[in-house]
Formats: structure tokens, C-alpha cells, sequence
């Protein structure tokens, strides 16, 4: 029969591999990488609601810029520019060009007016060029004039010259804002728009801000190689160094009447080293003739509180939302926080050709919260997963070894059931051998006769004891009636009674037991024990049929030894004969028999009395079996 050790058998191995454990831990890798990407997702998500948020502040401060062209345009006269700020604040200095000659209406001072011409006077009298602003999506959307779709395809080159005057097609709206979006969304588009303005003339400048978000960190600069090599040189000292990034407002130098040969009215923003002016002009007629120019310049403070206004609540739990002017200074400050780096936003739009330079940004009141959350998420995820993982495969561990220790017991009991209907059966055919031969009346030799009386006698005691050790290992509950004994008489009564046996089989037993050794238990149950341990060194005897058996006291123990010449137990399986239904060899051809109880029995009773049985090897060879017990002092010494 196959036995079953104490490692599970390999196919059952296989089967909690590839059933429990493979299964657990790829789902455990998927939900970690869920895990990953969750936490990736909710940081782009709260990446994009601040952009939406950046895109919101730009997106107002752009239709201010709109509103105040659209009223001055609706309201301006020589009356309304000659009261000036009483009227409406925004207007700074108002002015009138008649002739080719500027005029001041108004009622500024000197120190305005002279203000007024250093920006503006060469550009509106003497011909001289500004830069004109413009976006480069709204310069693709009109004078670009590709085919949307082809363009899109790629199968259309986007090399149209930005100069050329001719009518552009007509798109519709769908496709005009498909195109515009094309470029602010997609970098290589992006990249292939500004090399063409720039080969076209167009000047590409650098945003005042390094957005840190992942999601803001383009348009990338585009490749030199992509630039006309007229216009290489000039772009390549403009070129911004990482991380600064290419602004998509560029602009190229006109006079003004370039200007105002395109449009009615409009703004003109200059930088100076003073900061940001703006110009409002519109044509206005006398006697049917365009031929009187009128406008001002634009209060900045004014205008810095009219966007002011019109944009979202400032200040959140986690973030500060405000506008930076061109030198990066925000028009809405928090005094209540720590210093911010304003160069550096989390994310930030530009806001308009009108206002370059001008960007709309978010700035993060703790920098590290956002990747903190994610990994606080991540780790949290993580763990989670850890001890699902960790309980699914202890739980798992379990179950296998509760199968291990089940299937190993089912076969010890299964080689049991043979053993001891193998032991059962052979007293008994020796029983019925030798009483059939007593009843026959054929042996009439009178020793003969006492032989097969003390074989028959031999073989009952031995199927008692089996009976024995079956009803005990079936009986585990059992109580003891415990009474104070002797170690020593205990000895001696066994012995007398199991001693002519064992010396008809030839052993010689010797009994070493000076003193009394008293301790208190259930003498039946003992008197087992020690017939188990006798049996025992009969059953595994070797050529030496020697036995000794000591009682002694060893401090507070009372020990009871049984000391054999036996073949001794292999150093391998010292620790396992102690366990139910474990045989050396446990073939029904075994060269002894047995069912694996004795021992199993002997030390469970020891137990149940608060004491131990144990082995130990014999010098010279042999066994040394010890039962010990509690010493009962209270008994006279």
C-alpha cells in the first residue's frame, strides 16, 4: 500500500496550484494594476478639472477684453472721449487722428499725453510697425484654408503660405472649430503650424510660465529642421530652453494702416518696458468719409479690476486661481498664503492676442497633496489587495493541508483496518490450532500438551491487549480513577504476571527498583502502559533478548523505564512513533506485525496522568522507553 508522509502528494499540489493559487495571484496583479491606473485616472481627472478651471478664468478675461471693445466701439465720441474716465474709467488717454496727426480731446495731462505718444505716437503718425497679435489656431482657421478632413488625414499638406491674400474657402463652423481644436490638442499639429508662421514671418514668442501637470506640458518645441533655412537663424535664438514652452499667440509686425485697412476698430496691445498698453481705435466718418480716426488708450488699472471681477472664487481648499499679467505678476494675490512660485502653475491658458503674455493659471496650495492622495490611494489598494491575497492563500495552505492530513489519515486508517485484522486473525488460528489438537486426543505426551496450553494461553493475552489498545484509542474521553500508587509495585505486579512469557520466549528480565516510587494515577490504565512498553521491546528484539526495567525518582519526576537490546528505532522516524497508526513498515509482509497503536496509546494515557512518554537510543544499542509521571510527595517517603 502507498503511504502518505507528511508532504501533501504531488497531484493534489497541482490541482491547488493551478485551481487556488495561480488564479489568486493573477488577480491579485490585475487588481494591483487596476490599483496603478485608478490612481493615475484620478489624478488626471483632477488635472482636468483644474485645467477646465484655468480654461473658465481665460475664457472670461478674454470676453471682457471683448466687452470693452465692443462698448467703446458702440459709445465712443469726441463728447465721451473728451470727458475720458468720468464717463467710463477704462478709457486712459482719448486721442483723435486727423491728418495724419494726433489730437488729444481730453482733458489729460501733459505727463499722459507725452506717455501716450512715446507708446503710440511713431505708429499712429509716422508709419513706423508694430507687432499685431494674433493666435495661430484662429490664423489656421481663416488664412490656413486647408481641407479639414484632408488635413486631418494627413493626405493634404499644411504648407499653405499664411501671406497670400487670396479669399479662403469657406468652411463651416463644425469644420473651422474642428481645426482650431486640431491644434491646440494635438502637439505635432501644433508643431507643423508654428514652423510654417514662423517661415512665413510670423514671430513665435515663449510663455512667461512652466506649467508642472502632465497634461499641460504642450505644445513640445517644435524641430529647426522643420523651418525654412531663411528662417532658421531667427528662430533658433528664440527658441526656448526646457521646460519653457512656445506660446501659441504670435505676432508680426504692421503700421497701422495695415491695421486699419482689415478691420473698423480694434485694440492694439504694445509691450514696453513699462509693461502692457492698449490701444482702442475705430473709424469714424464726417461727411460720409472714414477719414477721422478715434480712440485711448486703456486704463490698466480699470482693466485690471474688470477681469478681476469676472473671474471664479480665487481661493479654494486646494488650490489659488488668478491671472498673471506679462511680467508674471498675478492681478489677484492671497496674502493669507505662503509665497507661490507664480512662474510655475500647475496649469495655465493663455488668455488672448489682446492680452499677450496674459495667462490664467492654477496653483496647487500643496504641491504634494495631489500625488500624495494618489499614492495614499495606490498604497491603500495595495495593502488591500496584500491581504486578500495573504487570507486567500493561508486559507488555501489550510484547506490543503486539512485534505493532506485527511487523505494521510484515511490510508494509516485503511492500513489499520488490515493490521489489525491481520493481528486479530493470527492469535486466533493459533487458538483454534492447538485447541483442536488438545480435543483430538491424538498428543499424548503430557509437556506437549502443557506447551500448546501455554501457546493458546500466550495467544489470548496477546489478542486481549490488541482488544486493549482498539477500545483504548477508541475511548480517548475516557476518565481515570486516580489513586496514589507505587512505580515499584506497579513493576513488580506486571512483571510477575508477563515475566514466564517473555522468558519462555527466551528474554531475561531484570527489575531495578530499590526505593518506592510514589505518584498518583489510575493503575489500570499504567499497568497498560507498561505492558505496551514490554510488549513493545519483545516485539522489535534483537539477538540480545535482554530487558530491564527501572522505577526511580529524577528530582519531582517519577519515571518508569523500559531498556531493551531491541534493533532500536532509525534516527529518521525518532520523532513519529509516537503518532497513531505510524509503522516502520507497515506491509502486511512486514517482518513484525503490529497496528501502530501501542505507543500512541502508552503516551496519550501518560498525558492524560500530566506526564510524558519518551525515547531515547541505548548505548551499546537497543531502546530506552521512560514513562514519566508528577512525584506525588504528599505520599510517605
Amino acid at each position: 500500500m502507498k503511504k502518505i508522509g507528511r508532504n501533501p502528494p504531488f497531484p493534489l499540489v497541482w490541482i491547488f496550484v493551478m485551481a487556488v493559487l495561480l488564479p489568486c495571484t493573477a488577480l491579485s496583479f490585475l487588481a494591483l494594476r487596476s490599483a496603478d491606473r485608478e490612481s493615475a485616472y484620478a489624478e488626471r481627472r483632477f488635472e482636468s478639472s483644474l485645467a477646465a478651471e484655468a480654461g473658465l478664468a481665460a475664457q472670461r478675461a478674454d470676453e471682457v477684453m471683448r466687452e470693452i471693445a465692443r462698448a467703446l466701439e458702440g459709445s465712443v465720441s469726441r463728447a465721451a472721449l473728451a470727458r475720458g474716465s468720468e464717463e467710463n474709467p477704462i478709457i486712459g488717454t482719448p486721442f483723435e487722428l486727423r491728418g495724419g496727426e494726433v489730437i488729444f480731446p481730453g482733458t489729460a495731462s501733459e505727463a499722459e499725453r507725452e506717455e501716450f505718444l512715446r507708446t503710440f505716437g511713431d505708429f499712429l503718425q509716422y508709419g513706423s510697425t508694430l507687432p499685431v497679435y494674433d493666435s495661430v489656431t484662429k490664423i489656421y482657421r481663416s488664412d490656413f484654408g486647408a481641407d479639414v478632413g484632408d488635413y486631418a488625414d494627413k493626405s493634404v499638406p499644411a504648407a499653405q503660405n499664411l501671406s497670400e491674400q487670396a479669399e479662403p474657402k469657406t468652411l463651416r463652423g463644425v469644420q473651422r472649430q474642428r481645426a482650431g481644436s486640431m491644434i491646440a490638442a494635438d502637439s505635432d499639429v501644433m508643431n507643423e503650424a508654428l514652423s510654417q508662421a514662423s517661415s512665413e514671418g510670423f514671430e513665435i514668442a515663449t510663455r512667461n510660465v512652466a506649467p508642472t501637470a502632465e497634461i499641460a506640458k504642450k505644445p513640445r518645441p517644435f524641430p529647426v529642421q522643420q523651418v525654412p533655412a531663411p528662417a532658421q537663424e531667427a528662430l533658433v535664438s528664440e527658441m526656448p530652453s526646457a521646460p519653457e514652452q512656445l506660446s501659441l499667440t504670435v505676432s508680426r509686425r504692421r503700421t497701422f494702416a495695415e491695421v486699419t485697412s482689415r478691420a473698423d476698430s480694434g485694440l492694439v496691445p504694445r509691450l514696453t518696458d513699462d509693461g502692457l498698453a492698449i490701444l482702442f481705435w475705430a473709424k469714424r466718418g464726417e461727411n460720409g468719409e472714414p477719414s477721422v480716426i478715434e480712440g485711448c488708450s486703456l486704463n490698466m488699472l480699470a482693466l485690471r479690476d474688470h477681469i478681476a471681477e469676472a473671474l471664479p472664487d480665487v481661493l479654494t481648499d486646494v488650490r489659488v486661481l488668478s491671472v498673471l499679467d506679462e511680467n508674471g505678476k498675478p492681478i489677484v494675490d492671497v496674502e493669507s498664503l505662503p509665497a507661490l512660485d507664480w512662474r510655475k502653475p500647475y496649469i495655465a491658458r493663455e488668455i488672448s492676442p489682446a492680452l499677450p503674455r496674459w495667462e490664467a493659471g492654477v496653483w496647487l496650495i500643496d504641491p504634494g497633496a495631489l500625488a500624495q492622495r494618489a499614492r495614499l490611494t495606490g498604497i491603500a489598494v495595495s495593502l488591500l489587495v496584500s491581504a486578500l491575497f495573504v487570507v486567500i492563500a493561508a486559507g488555501s495552505a489550510l484547506v490543503l493541508r486539512t485534505i493532506t492530513i485527511e487523505t494521510r489519515t484515511a490510508a494509516q486508517k485503511t492500513t489499520f483496518v488490515a493490521n489489525v485484522t491481520h493481528e486479530l486473525k493470527t492469535p486466533l488460528t493459533s487458538i483454534r490450532l492447538f485447541s483442536e489438537l488438545l480435543l483430538s486426543g491424538k498428543q499424548s505426551d503430557l509437556d506437549r500438551r502443557r506447551e500448546y496450553l501455554r501457546t493458546i494461553a500466550s495467544e489470548a493475552g496477546r489478542l486481549s491487549r490488541l482488544v486493549d489498545d482498539i477500545l483504548a484509542i477508541s475511548s480517548r474521553g475516557r476518565s481515570y480513577a486516580m489513586s496514589p500508587l507505587d512505580l515499584a509495585d506497579l513493576a513488580k505486579d506486571v512483571l510477575s504476571r508477563l515475566e514466564p512469557g517473555l522468558a519462555a520466549s527466551g528474554f531475561t528480565v531484570t527489575l531495578d527498583a530499590p526505593a518506592p516510587v510514589p505518584a498518583k494515577g489510575d493503575s489500570e490504565a499504567l499497568e497498560q502502559v507498561l505492558t505496551n512498553m514490554l510488549s513493545n521491546a519483545e516485539k522489535y528484539s534483537g539477538d540480545v533478548r535482554e530487558i530491564s526495567v527501572m522505577a526511580k525518582r529524577n528530582g519531582k519526576t517519577a519515571e518508569l523505564c523500559v531498556m531493551d537490546r531491541g534493533i532500536g528505532v532509525a534516527p529518521g522516524i525518532s520523532g513519529k512513533i509516537f503518532q497513531e497508526f505510524f509503522r516502520g513498515d507497515d506491509s502486511l509482509s512486514a517482518a513484525r506485525s503490529g497496528a501502530g497503536l501501542g505507543l500512541a496509546i502508552a503516551r496519550g494515557i501518560a498525558q492524560k496522568h500530566g506526564g510524558d512518554m519518551s525515547y531515547a537510543p541505548r548505548d551499546g544499542g537497543g531502546s530506552v522507553f521512560t514513562l514519566s509521571l508528577p512525584l506525588d510527595a504528599g505520599q510517605t517517603t
